[in-house]
């Protein structure tokens, strides 16, 4: 049965792509086994769930059809890269992601009330590029902005947050490279 442009506008926005799920009951001849889990890559203009499978699979999951449940679902943040462009990302918060966006163990600062800043906890101790400046912290390496409310998730930022933060960070500061290798050796 062909599905409208809203149904399928509705899928979307309740299972964007990145949304983990865990499969229970799959409708089909070559189905995917009950408790296999996956991510989703696209939703196509049917509404199916195309997914990448951890058993290696690639078979579409149909939400009205197929039996499944929602164990995660992405988040928007922005990532700042060392001397490069800040930029939006829908990330899962499982710490396996969280580690490799920020290369390594995580550290989170408040920032606002309602942001936190996420970095690695060791950017200095590693080498990390110097290359920003929060407060009179020195972030090295990749970090990311989250929201936060007041639960101990962190969310998606609002589309205000994002220009904010943009702005904010859009200048990639000169940092002087002496005072950082001092403060460096310093805390070793």
């Amino acid at each position: 049965m062909l599905k409208s442009r809203e149904e399928v506008l509705k899928i979307k926005e309740e299972y964007p792509i990145g949304t983990k799920i865990e499969m229970v009951k799959m409708e089909d001849s070559q189905a995917i086994p009950s408790g296999t889990k996956g991510v989703v890559k696209i939703v196509d203009d049917q509404g199916q769930l195309h997914m990448e499978w951890e058993n290696g699979r690639s078979l579409a999951v149909v939400p009205d059809i197929d039996e499944f449940i929602v164990l995660q679902n992405p988040i928007q943040v922005l990532v700042l890269p060392p001397n490069g462009k800040a930029y939006i990302k829908n990330i899962c918060e499982d710490p396996e992601t969280v580690q490799e966006l920020v290369e390594g163990h995580i550290q989170y600062v408040t920032i606002e009330y309602d942001a936190v800043l996420v970095c690695n906890v060791e950017d200095k101790f590693l080498g990390l590029t110097p290359d920003r400046r929060v407060g009179n912290y020195i972030i090295c390496g990749n970090f990311f902005i989250a929201g936060r409310n007041d639960s101990e998730y962190l969310v998606s930022l609002t589309e205000k947050q994002i220009e904010e933060y943009q702005e904010k960070f859009m200048r990639i500061e000169e940092l002087e490279v002496d005072y950082f290798m001092e403060f460096s050796n310093f805390i070793k």
